[in-house]
């Protein structure tokens, strides 16, 4: 799940995974606005990326920074 539509490599804005929203902890809701492909190199990349409307925090993003700190441990 992100909120930024520039990470995508691919995205089909009409298409929603199943959701219309996203109910976040706070109990505000983020519109789905698309389901897309992120390239995370040049031989990988991640499916089924919700892009969020109003997240405030782009998880995809905190992730890889966490996969990025586990791997130089």
């Amino acid at each position: 799940m992100t909120r930024e539509s520039f990470m995508f490599k691919s995205i089909d804005t009409n298409k929603n995974g199943g959701f219309d929203s996203i109910t976040f902890s706070n109990n505000k809701k983020g519109k789905v606005k698309g389901l897309g492909k992120i390239a995370i190199s040049n031989d990988m990349s991640i499916s089924n990326v919700l892009l969020v409307e109003s997240l405030d925090f782009n998880l995809l993003a905190m992730m890889l920074r966490w996969l990025v700190l586990m791997d130089q441990n």
